[in-house]
C-alpha cells in the first residue's frame, strides 16, 4: 500500500482546462489508506482518548496495518504536492495543448480538502521558491497570522521526514 493519502476530483490542464487525472496523491493527516473527495474534512489518527496522535510515529491500528499522521493538524490551510507528478515518478503533458505539468497539488482550506489542481513549472516556483524538492508541503498563511495573508511556508522540515516505531503495549 503506498504511504499515501488520496484525493479524488478532477485535476485539468492550467493551460486549456482539459481534464488529465481524477485523483492525486499526497501525504497530510492519516497516511496510509485514506480517500477524501473535495469537501471531505481532513482525518488525523487519534488515540483511545480522542487525542491526537503526535506527528510521524507509526503505530499499527489493527493486526499487520500501520498508519501515521503527516503534518501538523494545528495548521489547517495547506497545499499538498502530488507524491507522483512532482516528485518526477510520472511525466504529465496535455494531450490537447502539450502543456507539461510540474506538479498536481490538492488544497486544504479550513482543514477541508478544497481542490484539485495541476501546475506549470513558473507556479511551483511562486510556491517553493527555493525550497523545490525539498518540501512536498506548503503553509498558506491566513489572515491575522504572524506572516502576511496568503503568502507560503514550504515546510522542508516535513519532507521524507523520519517515522518513529511505536510499539504497541504488551508488544
Amino acid at each position: 500500500m503506498p504511504d499515501t493519502a488520496r484525493v479524488i476530483g478532477e485535476v485539468k490542464c492550467p493551460s486549456c482546462r482539459t481534464p488529465l487525472l481524477n485523483s492525486i496523491r499526497c501525504q497530510w493527516g492519516a497516511v496510509p489508506g485514506i480517500e477524501y473527495r473535495l469537501g471531505d474534512p481532513v482525518k488525523w489518527m487519534r488515540n483511545p482518548s480522542g487525542a491526537v496522535v503526535q506527528p510521524f510515529k507509526l503505530i499499527e491500528v489493527s493486526p499487520k496495518s500501520w498508519q501515521w499522521n503527516y503534518g501538523d493538524p494545528r495548521v489547517s490551510n495547506v497545499i499538498l504536492f502530488d507524491e507522483d507528478v512532482y516528485t518526477g515518478n510520472h511525466r504529465l503533458e496535455c494531450p490537447a495543448c502539450k502543456a507539461v505539468i510540474a506538479a498536481c497539488i490538492a488544497s486544504v482550506h479550513s482543514g477541508v480538502f478544497e481542490k484539485v489542481a495541476a501546475l506549470e513549472s513558473p507556479d511551483v516556483d511562486r510556491i517553493l521558491g527555493g525550497s523545490r524538492g525539498k518540501a512536498n508541503v506548503a503553509v498558506v498563511h491566513p489572515a491575522g497570522d504572524t506572516q502576511p495573508e496568503g503568502t507560503f511556508e514550504p515546510r522542508e522540515d516535513w519532507f521524507d521526514h523520519p517515522i518513529e516505531y511505536v510499539a504497541a503495549p504488551g508488544g
